[in-house]
């Protein structure tokens, strides 16, 4: 269903061309001359309603491909004149059809009056060659039956492969982002004596807890160009037991927590903010909503619906008998005695030599500029052009720019459905064309060739010309079908 990648666009403008005397055949002002693959195909279009044959006579046209060295005579058209139709249409019925079709080298035999009624199509597919490259159409024509050309055309064309001619792209350059703002975040399970706030690396797990919380702060502080604004502690208590103890006990544990880093890594104690965030009922919440338990319903209706002044943990001790509490208070409670630590820093602004450094390691502390630019830094297309495009878009999910230059990037890969992900998430309002521009790239690539038509059509090429550019490449491979399904009538 996906169609095979596009390279480039060729539409030949035709000047008008005229007959001498009265006559006068009018050509196409946009006929079409195109390679695909390893064929070129022609589309002329002939008016000749101001055209005058005798009865017996007959208009010859003929193009022909003409190079340097080199001349290629195609099929010819035969516009006839009454009494010369007639004579030809009997010689069809009394002798064999293919034989009268080669007469003359004829493509098409017309009956004037016919021809004058609608215009002629001249559909044609050649084997390509590679003298082609600089050869020229040209057209003659024999007006008077006797073989003596009246005009001769010499028409320039482009034949480039438009079967393997790319899509037109439009990359978005993002805005710069001055300051550049980041969090990390990290959670703890601390384990502490009973009723106790001091906090003993020897208990548990809390070595490897304290170590990954260290090991965050000590990765961001080793970043170059990143200065530490604020790190925020906050931390929890389980529900059981009296409430203004829970609290107390979560302020002290925060506050040790606070102390253990400053003295294990050398960190001034005016960053710190320490939140004291009590009974963590919230954690008991949404570990019992994702939970197997029997009564997990009425658990949670309790926490939603009773306050924690009046009564809520006396209810669920009081569930089936107590044993919900009683399996919550064994497993479920030292997960929610944790400590969460945030880490809040501002980036310097990165030179893209510097942000090529960082696109692997550290994409997060780039800014989308930074990764546009680094992208850049590579042809359109390539691996790390693509690559960088996607990374935007992973750090950036609701930046429409982002999402414009990454659904571009996996049209470029060939995968649609990845492409339609990221268009989905672009304002439709505020970047209308190029959603219509992706859309219908989209589509054509797809093969819904007549749904991309109306939606480039919807698009403003003025402000947008590769919109113009797609729709253009459509029309070809369109015209191109058109031909090839002439050509098996």
């Amino acid at each position: 269903m996906i169609l095979k990648k596009i390279i480039a666009l060729g539409i030949i403008f035709l000047s008008v061309g005229c007959l001498a005397q009265k006559n006068e055949i009018v050509y196409s002002k946009s006929p079409f001359i195109q390679q695909q693959g390893d064929s070129l195909y022609i589309q002329i279009t002939f008016d000749l309603s101001n055209v005058k044959v005798k009865s017996s006579k007959n208009i010859v046209i003929t193009p022909f491909l003409v190079g340097d060295c080199k001349t290629l005579e195609l099929p010819q058209l035969s516009v006839n004149g009454k009494d010369n139709y007639r004579k030809y249409k009997r010689s069809l019925a009394l002798n064999d059809k293919k034989m009268i079709a080669s007469i003359d080298n004829a493509y098409q035999i017309f009956n004037l009056e016919d021809a004058k009624k609608e215009s002629i199509t001249y559909n044609y597919a050649v084997a390509y060659e590679d003298w082609f490259d600089n050869a020229k159409l040209k057209i003659k024509v024999d007006d008077c039956g006797c073989g003596k050309i009246k005009d001769t055309e010499i028409i320039p064309f482009n034949n480039s492969d438009v079967r393997n001619s790319k899509l037109h792209y439009k990359f978005v350059e993002p805005d710069v982002e001055y300051v550049k703002s980041r969090v990390e975040t990290e959670k703890a399970h601390l384990i502490f004596n009973l009723n106790e706030c001091r906090i003993i690396e020897s208990i548990s797990n809390n070595k490897s807890e304290l170590d990954r919380i260290g090991g965050m702060i000590a990765k961001v502080k080793g970043i170059e160009g990143v200065s530490i604004k604020n790190i925020l502690i906050n931390g929890f208590s389980s529900p059981e037991g009296l409430y203004d103890v829970n609290m107390r006990l979560s302020v002290k544990r925060s506050g040790s927590l606070r102390n253990y880093l400053i003295n294990k890594y050398n960190i001034a104690d005016s960053v710190f903010t320490v939140n004291y965030g009590g009974e963590n009922w919230e954690g008991l919440r949404k570990i019992i909503e994702s939970s197997s338990l029997e009564h997990k319903n009425k658990i949670i209706d309790i926490i939603d619906n009773v306050s924690i002044f009046k009564g809520r943990e006396l209810k669920l001790m009081n569930l089936d008998r107590g044993d919900s509490y009683r399996y919550m208070l064994k497993n479920i409670f030292p997960k929610l005695r944790v400590v969460e630590v945030k880490v809040m820093y501002d980036v310097d602004n990165y030179d893209s030599r510097q942000a090529d450094g960082f696109i692997n390691s550290c994409p997060k502390n780039l800014s989308l500029r930074e990764i546009y630019d680094v992208a850049n830094m590579y042809p359109e297309g390539s691996d790390k052009f693509k690559y960088c495009m996607l990374i935007g878009a992973k750090y950036f999910p609701a930046n429409s720019v982002a999402n414009i230059n990454a659904a571009q990037a996996q049209l470029i890969n060939g995968d649609i459905d990845k492409a339609y992900s990221y268009l989905s998430k672009i304002d439709k309002e505020k970047y209308k064309d190029y959603y219509l521009n992706i859309y219908g790239m989209i589509l054509l690539r797809s093969g819904d060739w007549s749904t991309a038509k109306k939606i480039f059509e919807a698009g403003n090429s003025k402000s947008l010309s590769q919109i113009k550019e797609n729709l253009e490449l459509l029309n070809s491979l369109n015209t191109i079908e058109e031909i090839k399904k002439s050509m098996h009538k």
